[in-house]
């Protein structure tokens, strides 16, 4: 039993709830924190993986609200409060038949039914939806190649259904106010990132305790083990990964800064919550995720005026500050006594090879290129690809990548596109679209840096959801300033039908 750990998530859980309902007038905070005591019980007071599966399940039926927007607050609001806790659920006749992780059981408790009555409903497909659909088979195709037995494709397709496709296809299909779901991606993060505090100044990694006190949980060692440098324990809470924790971490920050254009007050204590956001992420001792705020604070500054002299004002310096990068890229090496931006750099170099071996499909395999792993392995006997593109070209090849990219491109250039349109237009809905979009292009510019690890895969197309929902839901923008004024902005209303 990890009563200490139990008694220290339930505290800070509450301190968060109290936070959310008397700071940002939540309503939901306090049923939030029930949710959150039930799943903590669950893990920390037994050792049976099934009774967390079961409470998710008993609290997606009983407890969360039955209405598609609370349905996607709730599981915004707590789709990383716990490890992913993998589990590989035992057969007759195989080694396994499917892993089952947290945020599975989470999107099949609360998700599922809301993906059914929208498919029922007819709900129509955006272009973003089938470019991600598209992507998400084929990449599930590519790693059939991996293992052609049946079990293996099954199990590839279920985990890609409800860990990436279901979530996203509700969250970019369904109604709701944009605010209130990045709003609800406070609730983990100002939870998280406090948590993350404590195990800081603690030295206690409370949640691998956690991963390592539940039974046939499978985890890595590397992910449970303790690192010191800079300044002190690298912390990485839930996600388990210092680097992609300090992007949600550095996330949590960047949208507390903007909480005033979300439609919430700022007072003194949510600079305080920012602080410790912010000193949750240089705990992770994560440049890149330091970057993550920094660009995105860069990208909101784009949208401080309408006017088209500000905008080209903003374009000319951010290609002067390339180029001066650029020009001095050696000297930022050099400044760098770790080697990490070295080992980067030798990643794209030795990782030619592995490439053009297989440059249109790719290969799943392709950490057994001779030169890329002679050349690139580290001590732990990994060769550790800090470069998502990188990754999705050996991986899955041109073909592969060329999807991708333009899925993040084109996602991020309507969003500007469309922000700044009802910027001009004086409609304030453009508010919620710059936060969104800022986040995106740090995190699209940071996972050239990182690899995709923890919850990041799930955040990132959580993040092209809510893209693709604003899309939707600012499609009828007003043609002139007197339009916008007074254009209607109460969100639509799901009957189960269609859309009112």
């Amino acid at each position: 039993m990890l009563l200490p750990a139990f008694v220290y998530l339930i505290l800070i859980a509450g301190f968060a709830a109290y936070i959310y309902r008397t700071q940002l007038d939540e309503q939901d905070a306090y049923k939030w924190l029930i949710c959150v005591g039930i799943f903590t019980a669950a893990v920390t007071l037994n050792r049976n993986v099934w009774l967390l599966y079961a409470a998710v399940i008993g609290v997606g039926w009983y407890i969360v609200p039955k209405d598609p927007e609370k349905r996607i607050f709730y599981y915004l609001t707590l789709f990383c409060i716990l490890p992913r806790l993998s589990y590989e659920v035992p057969f007759p006749g195989v080694n396994y038949l499917i892993v089952m992780e947290y945020p599975f059981i989470l999107s099949l408790a609360l998700l599922l039914p809301l993906f059914w009555q929208f498919r029922k409903a007819g709900v129509p497909h955006s272009k973003f939806d089938l470019l991600i659909a598209v992507y998400l088979v084929y990449v599930t195709y590519r790693e059939f190649s991996f293992d052609d037995s049946f079990t293996y494709w099954a199990r590839l397709v279920l985990v890609n259904f409800f860990s990436v496709w279901v979530p996203y296809y509700v969250i970019a299909n369904a109604p709701g106010d944009l605010k209130r779901y990045m709003v609800a991606l406070l609730y983990g993060g100002i939870y998280l990132t406090v948590a993350a505090n404590v195990e800081w100044a603690l030295t206690w990694q409370i949640f691998a305790n956690i991963t390592q006190y539940v039974n046939d949980i499978v985890f890595s060692r590397l992910s449970t083990a303790y690192y010191f440098r800079g300044l002190g324990l690298r912390i990485s809470s839930s996600w388990m990964n210092p680097i992609s924790f300090g992007v949600f971490a550095a996330g949590t920050c960047y949208l507390l800064l903007m909480l005033q254009k979300l439609g919430k007050s700022r007072s003194m204590l949510t600079f305080a919550l920012a602080g410790l956001a912010l000193s949750a992420t240089l705990f992770t001792d994560s440049r890149g995720a330091l970057l993550t705020m920094i660009i995105a604070l860069g990208v909101q500054a784009y949208f401080y005026s309408p006017t088209p002299v500000w905008k080209n004002t903003y374009k000319l310096c951010f290609v002067v500050a390339v180029l001066l990068v650029a020009m001095n890229f050696q000297t930022f090496m050099d400044l760098d006594p770790s080697g990490t931006f070295q080992y980067r750099a030798d990643l794209l170099v030795y990782s030619k090879d592995a490439f053009f071996a297989n440059p249109i499909w790719g290969d799943v395999n392709f950490r057994d290129n001779y030169t890329l792993s002679a050349n690139m392995t580290q001590g732990q006997g990994i060769v550790d690809i800090v470069n998502h593109y990188l990754n999705v070209a050996l991986r899955y090849g041109a073909v592969g990548l060329f999807l991708y990219l333009l899925i993040w491109t084109s996602i991020i250039a309507r969003m500007i596109s469309r922000v700044s349109q009802l910027q001009s237009l004086g409609d304030h809905r453009y508010h919620a679209g710059s936060i969104l979009v800022s986040l995106m292009v740090g995190v699209a510019i940071v996972i050239y840096t990182v690899s995709l690890v923890g919850y990041l895969p799930e955040y990132i197309f959580m993040l092209m959801g809510l893209a693709s929902a604003y899309l939707k839901s600012t499609g009828d923008r007003p043609k002139t300033k007197a339009t916008a004024m007074a254009a209607h902005t109460d969100p639509p209303v799901f009957t189960g039908r269609r859309f009112n």
